[in-house]
């Protein structure tokens, strides 16, 4: 069985991850889910941003420390959710070229959310796994990725450390790797 290394640990491929999108696996506890084996969990960046919010994760120092989870945590962008939730209602928010205004509760609640905000909350988790968020598209691949799209992860990466963004890089796939590389 393969292993990928992460500073949080390592995750046995393939793997399994449940579902913590707020940082807690339903019916769970912390205790039971680091007993249960499971490898890994995954957590929706966009959520913890609205719930409990980016900055009282930091202040705990991180989704680990927040959680008690001592596995491996991948944060999915929330891009897909989010975009999903606007087009089935504009009551959650509206799309706009470089944001979104997300609107949790359909109230007057909003959290503006950039590819930037993404990248830098995820950084601020101290996730092990990133996932990026970029223009919505139906594929993901090299050429699909604008060129607005690698100016802001180079924009973000830039206020990066470069240890961050080396732990990082070897998750990325080949061609963006490649990207960010000639960036740092």
């Amino acid at each position: 069985m393969q292993k990928l290394k992460l500073l949080g640990g390592e995750l046995e491929l393939p793997a399994f991850l449940p579902d913590a999108t707020y940082g807690t696996v339903r019916a769970l506890d912390f205790n039971d889910v680091n007993m249960s084996g499971i490898s890994g969990v995954v957590m929706n960046t966009m959520h913890l941003a609205t719930k409990p919010g980016v900055k009282t994760i930091k202040k705990f120092g991180g989704v680990k420390n927040f959680t008690g989870f001592n596995v491996p945590i991948l944060t999915d962008s929330g891009g897909f959710q989010v975009f999903s939730l606007i087009r089935e209602n504009a009551d959650y928010g509206e799309i706009r070229n470089n944001e979104i205004i997300f609107r949790p509760d359909r109230g007057e609640k909003k959290v503006i959310y950039t590819p930037e905000k993404c990248i830098s909350s995820q950084f601020a988790y101290k996730s092990d796994i990133l996932m990026l968020v970029v223009s919505a598209m139906k594929e993901i691949g090299e050429h699909l990725v604008t060129d607005n799209d690698l100016r802001i992860i180079q924009k973000t990466l830039l206020r990066e450390t470069k240890e961050n963004i080396l732990n990082d890089i070897n998750l990325a796939p080949v061609w963006i790797r490649k990207k960010i590389q000639q960036i740092i």
